[in-house]
């Protein structure tokens, strides 16, 4: 029947190619589609995490200018006496108020001593002046919320913070302490935030404490506080808590956490062996080595008879190199000390004269006679008093001698005058506390 669409007058062909095209259009359509839906969702994200990355930045940038405010004193409220004024204070406590308090009790605080310690109302009152200050300084922290919460951030490292009873080593005082000072020093690095130096910590303290009265010093570093002095001290390789020996710029000897006697005696130990290393100490072990000792030549020297890198022997080395002792040993054999005096008992300090020494035939026996005679004195420990106080000197020609509480005698025997600075050639006595 007429009309006859048009469809059915085109050949089967044409009409499936005329579909074809009509799908892939359309899947063309949609993958352009998901194309442009996806480059906007990706726009999108971009632009959210610039935002977010820009936004973090700003919050650093202003968290950083407001600690640089606190910290240095540019604040416009600030004196230029700020660090003094609040040194040790907590703010809390200057306002009156719990460390939780509210933002109207820490007002209230404020305006109850800002009014009472008013300059105005007390002229001349230097106390109410500090007060004042103080107030001002607490509120103007305390009344920010972002300053509060940086103190109150600072506050609890401070909590954590490891206490120490040693010396306190910066950048400002290194080259008057240690350079400078003449001293023999154990320096730690450490860390208040690390395991390992918390672990340490009370060892250190022990270890310091033990040996205060040998005249080594105990020194510390925060690294936190202190990173070119810590890093240049601990040395690039190492991790804290790092421990050294120094004396002036030498460094003697350096131990890591990995030590593997981390302990108060393997400190002492530890310590001994660089102290005597740093003096040229020999170690006697054998009679023909004492021998060669007091025969080399004629300068004078002393020998310690006692345990082997002991609290003792420290105390010996560092007082004996501070005096200028040409020669100094140790021996932790009782036989080879009682070859030099037959009466020894360690800890014991033996100190020759020089000139007698001279002479290269003589036989222990003659030593030990001279021991008898008076070229060697025979002393008793010496810990319990402060051996590096080596003034001041007592001369005399007449034996005994009584030191009182002179901390070190120097005595000459034999006839003849003995001269200030010749001890070299003169029986020589060192000795710790008094000698009676």
């Amino acid at each position: 029947p007429w009309p006859i669409p048009v469809t059915t007058l085109l050949p089967k062909q044409s009409q499936m190619g005329t579909k074809e095209e009509e799908d892939k259009e359309a899947r063309r359509a949609r993958k352009a589609e998901k194309k442009r839906l996806k480059a906007e969702k990706n726009q999108e994200f971009n632009t959210f995490s610039r935002t977010q990355i820009i936004g973090a930045c700003v919050v650093v940038l202003v968290i950083f200018a407001l600690r640089f405010t606190y910290d240095d004193g540019t604040s416009s409220n600030k004196g230029s006496n700020d660090d003094d004024l609040m040194d040790g204070v907590n703010l809390y406590d200057v306002l009156g108020v719990d460390k939780g308090g509210t933002d109207k009790e820490i007002k209230k605080g404020y305006h109850k001593i800002a009014i009472k310690n008013h300059p105005d109302k007390n002229p001349g009152c230097e106390e109410c002046k500090v007060l004042f200050q103080r107030a001002a300084r607490a509120y103007e922290v305390l009344s920010d919320p972002m300053k509060r919460r940086i103190y109150d951030n600072e506050q609890k490292m401070m909590e954590k913070s490891i206490q120490s009873n040693t010396v306190a080593i910066t950048t400002a005082n290194y080259k008057e302490e240690v350079l400078t000072g003449g001293d023999i020093w154990v320096i730690q690095v450490y860390t208040d935030w690390s395991d390992r130096c918390q672990a340490l910590s009370p060892i250190w303290e022990e270890f310091c404490r033990r040996t205060q009265d040998t005249g080594l010093k105990c020194g510390r570093v925060n690294l936190g506080r202190d990173r070119s002095l810590g890093s240049r001290l601990m040395g690039s390789k190492d991790s804290a808590p790092s421990v050294t020996v120094w004396s002036g710029k030498k460094e003697l000897r350096r131990v890591k956490w990995e030590f593997a006697d981390v302990s108060v005696e393997g400190l002492i130990k530890w310590a001994a062996q660089a102290i005597s290393e740093r003096y040229s100490v020999r170690t006697i072990s054998t009679p023909s080595e004492l021998k060669r000792f007091l025969s080399k030549d004629d300068r004078s020297r002393a020998l310690f008879v006692g345990r082997a890198n002991s609290k003792d022997q420290m105390a010996f080395v560092l007082a004996a190199g501070k005096a200028g002792v040409p020669l100094i040993a140790t021996t932790s054999k009782l036989s080879v000390g009682r070859d030099a005096a037959p009466s020894v008992k360690p800890p014991s300090v033996l100190v020759f004269r020089g000139d007698y020494l001279s002479n290269q035939d003589a036989g222990l026996e003659e030593y030990q006679g001279s021991f008898v005679s008076h070229n060697a004195i025979q002393l008793e420990a010496f810990l319990s008093h402060r051996v590096f106080n080596i003034a001041p000197f007592l001369y005399t020609t007449t034996w005994p001698l009584t030191c009182g509480n002179h901390t070190w005698c120097v005595l000459g025997v034999g006839g003849g005058e003995v001269k200030t600075g010749a001890v070299h050639k003169w029986p020589i006595v060192v000795a710790a506390g008094a000698v009676e």
